[in-house]
């Protein structure tokens, strides 16, 4: 508590900064206002010129200004692109690939991803999410967003490792909620009724409500935002457990609130205050591929050691003999306070992020009573007791002094978190509590040499301190703290040349850090049913990334062309390992990456666009990793052994993704039509250093037609998405308990009826 005083503390104290400048700026009040609030410039708009402006480096600036391949997405874009999930954000964003194993999420950026997964605070991604300008480091806090309730996501590849830095190693993801409108009252919902179905799925109806209300409560100066999602269904997975008959199961609810209270006392001080709350309660279980499950080894003779089990072969088929819930509540305050200086804008960003997720499931994913009564398939219980998560950051951004303009800041972050995990409910298996102090002060500046060529030179410093505690027994006081610090200097040079008014160029070699840490699941393992102690494992070191990347933009008379080049030199990748249960985290080798990624759209008619992106990645390797750790079967069962996968290619890391979308609005039938359709693809790709656990090259296709009556409120859409039943992975995991992938959706078609004022 006191380190939540203490953050919201500073956040007040820049607050108070931003009034007592407040005074001074508003005898220029007046007059900024009708300019400011205006709208001539709106974050994530397109303007009359067909330029779009984000912050992808923490100003506002056009995208085609931003020496980095950045793509963009509105939230009426998202909805189009049939956008629900933070898992579908893969179908709108090229070169994204999003994947989830139950509340932990699993981004991927040109061949940048983790084989770590944990929802503590400890186990990181090497893609860093960033909600609201609030980093989140919880895997599992990376879901609790709803894509469709947003006013635009940024997606930024390639190390930000000099302004956003921490563990931003193959790029960023940056969610910005909508903001109150201070004018008038505006309402925004809809109701969406829906049926998933097609394969071996089993046909469930699907129903979403959506709601967004805006209101000034002081005119021009103070208002209010709330927003809300509700997402139901009983599950369309097939459980083919003997005495299931059939039935359908994989229930998921997902609730997602959002306030923002939002204040512009002048034109130039902004204050806003938001909170979010997730609810997701799902019932997952692996479908398991290739015949390989713990319950499923054999004798020397090939006969089956438990001849009752039974499993899930095909896409959307499960079975098991314990369920397999997982939940998550989590909470977010992020307090922003903006203030604009003859000098350039001060920036303070407080952000408060509390998690609860739980989770029980069949860690073989197979029915078989007979495995699990003799304690060699396992009912697997975890839950995490209230990680915390304190984060502050003080950022300027200049104004133009002359030739020459900088950002700087420094930034704070503190996690505390307890993790316990039990085996069948009554065998205590791990028990950690840690702690994650990391500190960074970063600047970069840029220095116009001419007109149109401009030099940019950065770097940031980042210390980062973890200590870890565990029990080796139930109710046994905490081993004596294990404690490892890390440190880094990452930086990051570049040119950019406006060639002409609508092509740009730039180059840059780049940086990224991802901080070390101390295995969590080190204190105990299970040998045949019996829990053996052991001591805490050794410190993983951090890992490190040098980029080099050169692309041009292009954007004229409804032309949008963006085009770059990229290499990677990837060391230290941070890796998991698993026994009997026990995750345990340590470092390969050395990789190399390299390829293009492509983007574009033309306007053909005033009511006719057509968009399309891509990336290639001819090489994403494993350069040195000479004891990655397999599993092969032996006797029908996966065990875990070491090989040499050096040369093998990256995990999650497909050689073509490609995307196309095709947008008509005309006008008919007295109303506006809005037609889309979208296509994407990706090459196949595997989920283990060695491939036995393969996803196959697969399409998806996202269709919808909406209508609103001249004049009206309501729209209506309908809308069908994986229009073939593609069946891909939207998860995956391989150890010794068998390999398991989970589906993303079947075919989904639909009805939304909204209504905006």
């Amino acid at each position: 508590m006191n380190r939540l005083i203490g953050s919201l503390g500073a956040g007040m104290a820049a607050l108070a900064f931003a009034q007592a400048g407040a005074a001074h700026a508003a005898e220029m009040a007046d007059a900024a206002q009708s300019e400011t609030r205006g709208g001539a410039r709106t974050e994530g708009s397109a303007e009359g010129s067909g330029e779009i402006i984000v912050t992808a480096q923490k100003k506002s600036e056009s995208i085609r200004e931003v020496p980095a391949t950045i793509l963009v997405k509105d939230s009426d874009q998202l909805i189009n692109a049939g956008i629900r999930s933070p898992t579908d954000l893969g179908n709108a964003f090229p070169g994204l690939v999003f994947t989830r194993l139950a509340t932990s999420a699993q981004p991927a950026i040109r061949g940048i991803t983790s084989t770590a997964v944990s929802s503590t605070g400890g186990i990181e991604q090497p893609v860093a999410i960033y909600i609201d300008g609030i980093y989140s480091a919880s895997q599992s806090n990376n879901l609790a967003f709803d894509p469709t309730m947003v006013s635009r996501i940024e997606v930024l590849k390639g190390p930000q490792g000099t302004v956003f830095g921490r563990n931003a190693v193959g790029g960023a993801i940056l969610v910005y909620s909508r903001d109150p409108d201070l004018k008038e009252l505006k309402v925004d919902g809809s109701v969406t009724l829906s049926r998933f179905g097609g394969g071996t799925s089993t046909a469930v109806t699907n129903n979403e409500q959506r709601l967004f209300v805006s209101a000034p409560l002081v005119n021009d100066r103070l208002g209010f935002a709330f927003s809300g999602v509700r997402t139901f269904n009983e599950g369309y997975l097939t459980n083919i457990s003997p005495g299931a008959n059939g039935s359908r199961y994989g229930r998921s609810l997902t609730e997602n609130l959002a306030a923002k209270l939002l204040w512009e006392p002048n034109a130039f001080v902004r204050v806003s205050l938001s909170g979010r709350y997730s609810h997701i309660d799902i019932d997952s279980v692996s479908t398991i591929q290739n015949r390989a499950s713990r319950a499923l080894q054999t004798d020397g003779n090939g006969a089956l050691v438990y001849p009752d089990t039974v499993i899930g072969e095909k896409p959307w088929q499960v079975a098991f003999d314990v369920p397999g819930p997982n939940k998550l509540k989590s909470y977010a305050l992020t307090l922003r306070a903006d203030f604009d200086s003859d000098i350039g804008k001060f920036t303070s960003l407080t952000g408060y992020q509390r998690i609860m997720p739980y989770g029980r499931g069949d860690a073989e994913g197979s029915w078989s009573p007979t495995c699990l009564a003799q304690r060699r398939c396992q009912d697997l219980r975890w839950y995490y007791r209230q990680p915390l998560f304190l984060s502050q950051e003080f950022n300027y951004a200049s104004r133009d002094f002359g030739p020459f303009s900088f950002i700087a800041g420094v930034y704070g972050l503190h996690i505390v978190n307890e993790t316990e995990a039990n085996l069948w409910g009554d065998t205590f298996l791990a028990l950690s509590r840690a702690k994650t102090d990391s500190f960074a002060v970063y600047g970069e500046g840029t220095l116009k040499l001419t007109d149109n060529f401009s030099v940019l030179a950065g770097i940031r410093y980042s210390f980062d301190r973890q200590s870890l505690q565990g029990t080796n027994i139930q109710n046994a006081p905490f081993t004596p703290s294990n404690e490892k610090s890390w440190s880094a200097a990452t930086s990051r040079l570049g040119i950019k040349w406006a060639v002409t008014d609508s092509l740009n160029f730039y180059s840059t070699f780049s940086q990224g850090y991802k901080s070390g840490l101390l295995s969590y699941s080190s204190f105990n393992q299970v040998v045949n049913g019996v829990v053996v102690p052991r001591a805490p494992g050794a410190p993983v070191d951090p890992e490190h990334l040098d980029a080099y990347e050169a692309g041009f933009k292009y954007a004229d008379r409804g032309l949008a062309l963006n085009l770059s080049g990229f290499y990677y030199q990837y060391r230290d990748l941070q890796v998991q390992s698993y026994s009997n249960n026990l995750i345990v985290t340590s470092n390969a080798a050395k990789a190399s990456i390299y390829g293009l990624d492509f983007d574009g759209s033309v306007k053909i008619a005033p009511q006719l666009r057509i968009s399309g992106g891509g990336s290639w990645l001819p090489r994403a390797r494993y350069d040195s990793y000479a004891a990655a750790q397999t599993f092969p079967l032996i006797n029908g069962q996966p065990v875990s052994t070491n090989a040499d996968a050096s040369g093998r290619r990256l995990i999650r890391s497909p050689k073509w993704i490609l995307s196309a979308g095709l947008d008509y609005s005309p006008e008919i039938a007295g109303g506006q039509a809005d037609f889309n359709i979208s296509y994407n693809y990706s090459s196949s790709y595997h989920h283990d250093v060695m491939g036995y656990m393969q996803q196959d090259k697969y399409g998806v296709w996202n269709a919808s037609a909406a209508f609103t009556p001249q004049g009206s409120n309501v729209r209506a859409t309908l809308f069908v998405r994986n229009l073939t039943n593609s069946a891909y992975a939207a998860g995956a995991a391989v150890n010794d308990n068998g390999q398991g992938v989970a589906f993303a959706p079947p075919r989904e078609v639909g009805l939304t009826l909204g209504f905006k004022y």
